[in-house]
């Protein structure tokens, strides 16, 4: 839901997509080995470091110290002036902060410039998804394309360790959007194998469909937790690395270097850990090419063109279309919330300090274990009150609310930032799931595939929303805390449009319906339950 979530966590298959038998695709591919189930685990825990350790946590802060001083050393600045462990410093000496100074060529304060690269690399991210995806459904390219794009991006990664100067933001910049956006196809292509190995394993072959599910559950769960188990190593590394290494401007001066290698060369290291760790996946796992492209259809336009149906259907099936505008800005809130969670973390520092990296990261590993303790917390209210998954969904949404109240008047100051922010660590994780829940209750039959596909979609979808609201609420204000009033009237509209999301009568409606253009069947039975474009 951020910038980019963990693709193991957004693949939702039909129990009918795993029923395809020997009749199907999967009677073309070989049998699917332990080994090739390992590979496939294994690139999930190669990959997680790309939204765990350098999209989320790093880039935000570092890129905004990068655009900064940018700006400071075209006006001039020295190293001393730029690196101070106050604040107040900066105005008595210079009259002014760094992080509002205008970007040279650009209309844009440095502060800003994050949410800028984000609601760029995020429009092309859509585009690309929208454009080149169905490779992974289609032909024989899904596994060149999961490599070259692979390599291509770890490449891009591993450039950061030569931006350790203000001058080379443009490298930083332009590799984080490439990155960005290999990271979302090579996921795509990467969901793309997950119903095939299922469905050419010698166990699931033997099952029944509900069996079989049952079997694909597992091996999704297990790709999570690989996944998870691979981000949180990693983090630990960059953790012990910026503790040995990086430059604290409230212990010691910090020339421009100190400042800037060793979180550029963290950064880099997801990209050597990636590259590294996916060639067992690359020589273990088969290619398995999809089947042909369906009859008088053109592989760049099948995305948009699933796309445009399931907006007809959404329109057609209003507790479906409802729920639509629901996750659209559920998925926006909770994505504006945690791209702006560090930036926010310097500007409301109560000290008025440098923040440090290191402490970044901290706070991110406390986010984690508050997301596993969520889970934790909302199986058990769930499961003790029997509150249906429309009702803890808007619960949520309700401590979505809360945070935006606690930053818009600077509540926060008192409870601290971790405290402000752990309702939202509590709940991110399982959130996610209660909304896949609801929305494949509202899925007419045959149309599973251009619907999640849709749902993926709308999830880019409202992060440019999000991204652009923020940067224009830091130009006008020069803060990310007046971004909360967006979170704050974001989740009261959402509230508001699920309370007309009626979840049974949606539900019986769909599971009453044909599809809603007469789609055929049989294209959408060939993507075995994987989403057309996603």
């Amino acid at each position: 839901m951020a910038d980019e979530t963990p693709a193991t966590d957004a693949l939702a298959l039909p129990v009918d997509a795993l029923t395809v038998g020997a009749s199907g695709q999967e009677a073309s591919h070989p049998p699917t080995s332990d080994a090739e189930m390992r590979a496939w685990y294994l690139y999930d825990f190669a990959n997680s470091p790309y939204f765990n350790v350098y999209s989320v946590v790093m880039f935000g802060p570092w890129f905004r110290w990068l655009a900064q001083s940018y700006a400071a050393q075209a006006q001039n600045w020295a190293d001393e002036d730029l690196y101070q462990c106050h604040f107040d410093s900066y105005t008595s000496s210079k009259g002014q902060v760094p992080w509002l100074l205008a970007m040279p060529g650009l209309s844009l304060k440095a502060g800003g410039m994050p949410s800028f690269i984000a609601f760029f690399k995020v429009g092309v991210q859509l585009l690309s998804l929208l454009s080149f995806a169905a490779f992974g459904d289609y032909g024989p390219y899904r596994k060149k394309l999961l490599m070259v794009l692979t390599w291509t991006a770890c490449f891009f990664i591993s450039l950061n360790i030569f931006v350790f100067s203000p001058s080379m933001i443009w490298l930083a910049s332009f590799s984080h959007v490439i990155a960005g956006i290999c990271f979302v196809l090579v996921m795509s292509y990467y969901n793309a194998y997950l119903p095939i190995l299922i469905g050419s394993h010698p166990l699931a072959s033997q099952q029944d469909a509900l069996a079989r599910a049952n079997f694909a559950d597992k091996a999704s769960m297990k790709g999570m937790l690989a996944g998870q188990a691979g981000g949180l190593l990693l983090q630990l590394v960059v953790f012990l690395v910026l503790f040995l290494g990086e430059c604290d401007p409230c212990k010691t001066e910090c020339s421009t270097f100190q400042i800037f290698f060793w979180p550029a060369m963290c950064m880099s290291l997801v990209g050597v850990w990636w590259g590294g760790l996916s060639v067992y996946t690359f020589l273990k796992l088969k290619a398995r090419p999809g089947p042909p492209l369906p009859r008088g259809q053109n592989i760049l336009t099948l995305g948009w063109r699933s796309t445009f149906r399931a907006m007809r259907t959404s329109y057609r099936f209003k507790n479906t279309g409802r729920f639509i505008i629901v996750y659209f800005f559920v998925s926006d809130v909770l994505s504006t919330i945690t791209a702006t969670a560090g930036l926010l973390n310097e500007e409301t520092n109560p000290a008025k300090e440098w923040t440090t990296m290191k402490s970044q990261m901290i706070n991110f590993l406390l986010a984690q274990v508050g997301g596993a303790v969520g889970i934790g917390i909302f199986h058990f209210i769930q499961r003790c009150t029997g509150a249906t998954a429309k009702q803890l969904l808007a619960s949520q949404t309700v401590v979505m609310g809360i945070v935006g109240i606690i930053f818009v008047t600077s509540l926060n100051d008192s409870l601290g930032f971790v405290a402000s922010m752990a309702p939202i660590t509590i709940i991110m994780i399982s959130l996610q799931s209660y909304c896949r829940s609801i929305f494949s209750q509202l899925i007419p039959p045959d149309q599973e595939t251009a619907m999640f596909c849709f749902y993926e979609i709308s999830d880019k979808g409202s992060n440019l929303l999000g991204s652009l609201i923020t940067i224009i609420v830091y130009e006008i204000t020069g803060q990310y805390r007046m971004v909360y009033w967006y979170v704050l009237a974001g989740s009261a509209f959402t509230l508001v449009v699920l309370y007309f999301v009626d979840v049974e009568a949606g539900h019986k409606e769909c599971a009453s319906s044909h599809t809603a253009d007469g789609d055929n069947k049989t294209v959408a039975g060939e993507t075995i339950g994987k989403p057309d474009i996603c």
